[in-house]
């Protein structure tokens, strides 16, 4: 009597048991068919478009025209008609200074070359021998040392004029030194008086890898991008210099691009961030990376099946790009992909995401 209640309790419990397990299957069947298949999955779309190859590093904008204005005299400032971050036009005065010094050299050439014509003309007459020819360095070359006293006195003149600054073309005025009533000693390239520079011509110096050095050439169109004056603007390779810059284990070339057209906004020193082009396809058809996977030595994409669910699909790629992989067979123009973007616990085993791309320079 015990026993058999007991075998009782126990098909209840199992009936009981069979049925939630029952229950529960049924209901995670209804859930998964109202999931929807492409959850976790993001589309896009087969597009055809131009296919681009290009070679990115970056580097510093400077100034292609410059005009220094530098002297070894001390100078005193007479007017500053300018400042420092002025645009001028060509031909506008931008300051004035003068030179004691350099006035006095000019008129001590003025003498020397005096000197030196009258005793050629009294050699010519005959009233000065060889003798006292030499001791005045005139002896046989009595003219050439008149051109070199007219060359130095007129490089001194010209140094004067100078002195009144008047801008050589268009620009922005990047040095301007001294107050009205100043002195300033003697000025070098490095440390001008005046720097002007031409907004018509800027150019990039921009350190590319030694594995894709070889794959630029001159006048290769390029795009140069800089940040801070809010402009992107054209350009072209205009040299590549051959001499290894070496940091590490990494081996760069410098190469320069010349930017086209005028900016006002530019100034040197501003950070850039060029695009080289090195190719261009027209009207290939196009998928992202990333979309395409390697199973089996072939590539395939995720579709829409058939049956509305997600399907594989073989294709054959061809060239890659800035823009993407080119598809060469097993996909249309429009045609919906579809990325997996969910974790894979076994991705490392497998063939992994098709996501090989152009090789890039500058920090990439």
């Amino acid at each position: 009597m015990f026993k058999s209640r007991w075998a009782k309790v126990m098909v209840v419990v199992v009936v009981v048991l069979a049925l939630i397990i029952g229950y529960r299957y049924v209901r995670r069947r209804r859930l998964e068919a109202q999931r929807d298949p492409f959850e976790g999955l993001v589309e896009y779309k087969a597009a055809a478009s131009a296919l681009t190859s290009s070679v990115k590093a970056s580097g510093q904008i400077e100034a292609g025209r410059r005009d220094l204005l530098y002297t070894q005299y001390t100078v005193s400032v007479k007017e500053i008609k300018a400042r420092p971050g002025e645009s001028v036009k060509k031909g506008q005065l931008v300051a004035r200074y003068e030179s004691s010094g350099l006035k006095e050299d000019i008129q001590r050439t003025a003498s020397d070359m005096e000197s030196a014509k009258a005793a050629a003309l009294r050699a010519a007459a005959g009233s000065m021998d060889v003798s006292m020819l030499a001791s005045l360095g005139l002896a046989q070359t009595g003219s050439k040392s008149q051109a070199e006293l007219q060359s130095s006195y007129d490089q001194l003149v010209d140094a004067q004029g100078r002195l009144t600054y008047k801008a050589p073309f268009d620009g922005v005025l990047a040095r301007v030194e001294g107050a009205a009533g100043q002195n300033i000693a003697q000025t070098t390239a490095q440390s001008p008086l005046i720097e002007l520079l031409g907004l018509d011509s800027w150019y990039v110096d921009v350190y590319v890898s030694e594995y894709d050095v070889n794959s630029i050439k001159l006048n290769m169109q390029a795009s140069v991008e800089v940040a801070a004056a809010g402009e992107t603007a054209g350009g072209k390779v205009a040299g590549i210099t051959l001499v290894p810059v070496r940091s590490g284990e990494l081996v760069t070339y410098e190469v320069k691009i010349a930017i086209d057209g005028t900016h006002a906004s530019f100034k040197p020193g501003m950070s850039a961030d060029a695009r080289i082009s090195l190719s261009r396809k027209e009207g290939v058809l196009v998928i992202p990376y990333g979309v395409a996977y390697e199973k089996d030595g072939s590539f395939e994409v995720l579709v829409k099946g058939e049956d509305g669910l997600p399907a594989a699909r073989k294709v054959k790629l061809g060239e890659e790009g800035d823009e993407g992989v080119e598809v060469l067979e097993g996909l249309t123009e429009g045609e919906a992909v579809y990325q997996d973007t969910t974790p894979d616990d076994n991705s490392s085993t497998g063939g992994g995401l098709f996501n090989f791309r152009v090789r890039m320079t500058g920090g990439r």
